[in-house]
């Protein structure tokens, strides 16, 4: 196929999926149905704060269950060592509705299915939030690039 032919498809694909956004977005029996995997989470309590009751919990009660799940929040991406706050990325990764949308992705583009097509039908499907579809597909990038980056450090 002629590689004008197959971009014109691959456009017209694109548009047929920002109009299916655009309409579920619109419906209240998916609006907001994605808004797990952008937005940041608004947690009672800062990350910081939570990890220093963690381990002075751990050190009055003299419970190693306390330092264990300290190291394994601090190891998990949870929190962004940057800021001291929730991870938004880290907290979306450990989601499992990450991993089926990436699995969903990765299949789609195993078949042939370009990256950036693969992760419109992603936006489309699960209805994710944002200002417009292509802000929603960047935010799906970005969290399908943490997706691989974790794996990649992921122990074997």
């Amino acid at each position: 196929m002629p590689r004008k032919k197959k971009e014109s498809i691959a456009t017209a694909r694109y548009a047929e999926l920002k109009a299916k956004w655009a309409e579920r977005r619109n419906d209240p029996n998916y609006a907001g149905s994605g808004d797990w995997l952008v937005d940041k989470p608004e947690l009672a309590l800062d990350a910081v704060p939570f990890l220093q009751t963690l381990r002075t919990l751990g050190n009055l009660t003299q419970d190693p269950r306390c330092a264990d799940l300290h190291q394994a929040i601090m190891r998990s991406e949870l929190v962004d060592l940057a800021t001291g706050k929730w991870s938004r990325y880290g907290t979306a990764v450990a989601n499992p509705a990450t991993w089926d949308m990436w699995e969903m992705i990765e299949d789609l583009i195993s078949q042939g299915t370009s990256e950036r097509l693969a992760i419109a039908e992603a936006v489309a499907e699960l209805a994710i939030g944002a200002q417009s579809f292509d802000a929603a597909c960047k935010s799906v990038k970005r969290v399908l690039d943490e997706c691989r980056k974790f794996l990649r450090q992921k122990p074997v």
